[in-house]
């Protein structure tokens, strides 16, 4: 009895396109809830920004502090700056940038006292943007 053999040319693009990626994709699918986060994000946060006050000794034409309401115009409670300061030190940021999205962090009260307690959690690098009317 003959036999008949049949080949096919396999176009290997084609093969990963159509046969391997929704293997591969059903794979990792399957497996990526158990993968900690930390294996492809690494330690997060790294940094943070920090808005200390909303309140500014300016009214720049340029900035959102003009449209702002007046109730919205505070500074951070010493309470939620120590409730911040423990989740630093609990994740073990190490940079802090002290930059409102409005207002101005050198008005804050105790100012300097929060920088030495940032430092005091162990953050070791602190940026700071500010108008700079105060550092004149």
């Amino acid at each position: 009895m003959p036999t008949v053999s049949i080949t096919r040319k396999i176009n290997i693009k084609d093969f990963i396109k159509n046969g391997l990626r929704p293997i591969a994709s059903t794979v990792i699918k399957s497996v990526w809830r158990w993968i900690p986060r930390s294996a492809y994000l690494g330690r997060s946060p790294l940094k943070l920004i920090l808005a200390i006050t909303r309140k500014c000794n300016a009214n720049c034409v340029f900035c959102a502090y003009q449209f702002a309401r007046e109730e919205d115009k505070v500074h951070m409670s010493d309470s939620l700056f120590e409730l911040v300061l423990r989740r630093i030190e609990q994740a073990k940021i190490e940079e802090v940038m002290l930059s409102p999205n409005i207002g101005e962090p050198l008005i804050a009260p105790n100012f300097i006292e929060k920088v030495k307690s940032l430092r005091a959690v162990g953050i070791k690098k602190i940026e700071l943007t500010t108008n700079a009317l105060f550092l004149y």
